[in-house]
C-alpha cells in the first residue's frame, strides 16, 4: 500500500501540473521531513541545517525524476528510505566539506527496522558500484585478479590456471599487488570518512 502511494507521489512530482507538484511536495514534507531533520540534528546540525538539507534533498530528487534516473517503476524501496538516503548523503558531504569531526550514528531510531535494512542495502550497493568503478581504472591483470577473487570467489589455484601463472603463489602475489594499487587509488580519490 505504501509503495503504491509512493508511486503516485512520484508521478505527481514528475507532472507538469504545478498544483499536483505542490500538493505532492507538501505531502512529502509532512511525511518525511522529520526523519532527515532528526538525522541532521543528531549529527552536529541545527534545525536550519536540516531545512537546507531538506531543500537540497528535494532538489536532488526532482532532478533524478527529471533525468529519469528514478521513476515510479524503478523505485525498489519505500520513498522514505530513498529520501532519507539522499538527505543523509547530502549532510555527510556537508560535514566533510566543513571538516567537522563528528561521530555519525548510523542507527536511526525513527526508522523502522525494515527500512534500516533497505537503507543498508542501498549503501552496500553504492559501495560496490564505487569499488567496481575504481577497479575498472586499474590495469587489465590487476582488474582480472580482483574480479576473479572477490566477485567470482575463485580459488588461487583457479586464478593461476586461468591467467597462466606458474603457481598459486604467483597468483597470491598478483592479488596482493592489485590490492595495493586499489588501496592507493582509493586513498588518492577519497577520504576515510567517505566509507
Amino acid at each position: 500500500m505504501a509503495l503504491l502511494e509512493d508511486k503516485i507521489l512520484i508521478k505527481q512530482l514528475g507532472s507538469l501540473d504545478t498544483m499536483k507538484v505542490n500538493e505532492a511536495s507538501a505531502h512529502l514534507y509532512t511525511k518525511h521531513y522529520n526523519y532527515i531533520s532528526k538525522f541532521v540534528c543528531d549529527n552536529s546540525g541545527s534545525v536550519y541545517d536540516a531545512e537546507d538539507v531538506w531543500q537540497e534533498t528535494m532538489l536532488a530528487f526532482r532532478q533524478q525524476l527529471t533525468t529519469q534516473k528514478i521513476t515510479a517503476e524503478k523505485l525498489e524501496c519505500k520513498l522514505t528510505t530513498y529520501l532519507y538516503a539522499i538527505g543523509r548523503n547530502i549532510w555527510l558531504k556537508a560535514l566533510r566539506q566543513k571538516k567537522r569531526t563528528t561521530s555519525i550514528t548510523l542507527e536511526h531510531q525513527a526508522l523502522p527496522s525494515k527500512q534500516k535494512e533497505m537503507l543498508s542495502v542501498l549503501v552496500d550497493k553504492e559501495r560496490k558500484n564505487l569499488i567496481k568503478s575504481l577497479i575498472d581504472q586499474l590495469d587489465a591483470d590487476s582488474k582480472e585478479v580482483l574480479v576473479y577473487f572477490y566477485f567470482r570467489r575463485w580459488s588461487m589455484e583457479s586464478i593461476a590456471s586461468e591467467m597462466g601463472y606458474a603457481s598459486e603463489q604467483v597468483a597470491k602475489n598478483k592479488l596482493c599487488k592489485a590490492r595495493k594499487k586499489l588501496k592507493q587509488l582509493v586513498k588518492l580519490k577519497y577520504n576515510k570518512q567517505d566509507f
